[in-house]
């Protein structure tokens, strides 16, 4: 009989990319608000969401994955790379980051029981992430410091600031799905709109260029001159 292939498919939700890629992964949750003006308690719900969640998942179902030899797929995003530190989204970039950590280091714990671990080090898909976020729907708090550059925040907040363009998520989908599938799955899978790009420029841009990039996008180089 031939063998089949099982995947477990974690740090996803339905109604979004996670449902498309079902069918052929968006979070419900994104707290994305500046440090300075941040429940701490929302925070800690972007690390449950994007971190607990899938350690629990990954411990819960890691008997029926060794017993199949299965592969864990991981749902990651460019916002966790070092060179996506974009202001002002600060805490959703940390758990993100924590789980592009978290999926390389249980590559190499789950290997000797025969479980391949995927990372998924997705773009920007065209699901209601932004539209679902804390901050696209309060904005910032009337006393925050950084009232004089509004506008620009909460522009980075939602999402409006972000170069133009989204890949379709069940395009995205698609894409996965097939290399998922091949003999030999990537152990990273960069699928959606600037997942090449980021990566390219988390290995060639020098960090001071980065600073002043986003020191001019963010509206913060504009704050440091009012003050």
């Amino acid at each position: 009989m031939a063998s089949s292939k099982r995947a477990l498919i974690t740090g996803v939700s339905e109604g979004g990319m996670g449902d498309a890629l079902a069918v052929e992964l968006m979070d419900r949750y994104g707290y994305m608000m500046p440090i300075l003006d941040s429940d701490l308690q929302k925070i800690k719900l972007n690390f449950d969401v994007n971190v607990f969640g899938m350690i629990a998942v990954t411990q819960a179902f890691f008997p029926m994955l060794r017993i199949s030899r299965g592969i864990l797929v991981n749902q990651c995003s460019i916002a966790g790379l070092m060179a996506s530190y974009q202001p002002f989204i600060n805490s959703y970039q940390a758990s993100k980051s924590a789980a592009v950590k978290f999926s390389g280091a249980l590559r190499v714990e789950l290997r000797p029981f025969g479980v391949k671990v995927v990372t998924l080090i997705t773009g920007a898909v065209d699901t209601p992430l932004w539209q679902n976020t804390e901050g696209a729907r309060v904005g910032i708090p009337a006393n925050s410091r950084y009232l004089p550059i509004k506008d620009r925040v909460e522009a980075m907040m939602t999402g409006q600031s972000n170069p133009a363009g989204l890949t379709p998520a069940r395009e995205w989908a698609k894409g996965v799905v097939a290399d998922l599938l091949k003999t030999n799955p990537p152990i990273h899978i960069r699928r959606g709109y600037l997942s090449i790009t980021m990566w390219i420029v988390n290995w060639l841009m020098p960090w001071w260029m980065m600073d002043w990039l986003f020191t001019q996008s963010s509206g913060t180089g504009t704050l440091q001159k009012l003050l």
